[in-house]
């Protein structure tokens, strides 16, 4: 949420989309053993699926998204590319590392719609698709130095200044509208 916060994008929550598929309230707790109750593979390929119909209706509608999810299995990923390139759309891999033991211990103290805890950190650690294309943040930092480099991967920033910033045109005023006309126009 907090990259989100930053640059003004879309957030798609598995954790909430998943509950929602299941018509559970996302607020609600939904324990299960790994791969079980709403984790099982069925549901987890209905939630990726569904992850990627909202994220392609909101590109359409000209928002960027932030699909916040494990992004685990490598055909589940090859269908975010896909979105990517149907859409027209830049595609940022961000992958979170952090040791076991730091991992388990957030899981376990989060206010969040996860289920997942810290005996669940383990498995996760080790049951992943080889991802050489993500790009590493290191969550054992602080939150805002892992924000950053997120927000950095993302969108680079230029002086101190949003990202947008340093490729928006110079508005020019003319009578009581402003225009935005692109450099070298007239």
């Amino acid at each position: 949420g907090r990259v989100a916060d930053e640059l003004g994008h879309v957030v798609l929550s598995n954790d909430r989309i998943r509950k929602e598929l299941a018509g559970l309230n996302p607020e609600d707790a939904a324990p299960a053993d790994y791969r079980g109750g709403i984790y099982t593979p069925e549901h987890t390929h209905e939630l990726y699926a569904e992850l990627i119909a909202r994220a392609e209706l909101l590109l359409g509608l000209g928002e960027s998204v932030i699909i916040d999810a494990t992004w685990s299995n490598g055909a589940e990923r090859a269908a975010a590319v896909q979105l990517a390139a149907r859409t027209h759309a830049r595609l940022t891999s961000l992958q979170c590392h952090t040791p076991a033991d730091l991992a388990a211990l957030r899981m376990d103290n989060r206010p969040t719609p996860s289920d997942a805890d810290g005996a669940l950190a383990a498995v996760l650690l080790v049951d992943v698709d080889h991802w050489p294309e993500a790009f590493a943040i290191d969550t054992s930092l602080d939150m805002d130095t892992a924000t950053q480099q997120a927000v950095d991967r993302i969108h680079p920033s230029g002086e101190g200044r949003p990202w947008f910033a340093t490729c928006l045109p110079t508005p020019r005023v003319g009578g009581r509208h402003v225009n935005v006309v692109p450099r070298g126009s007239s």
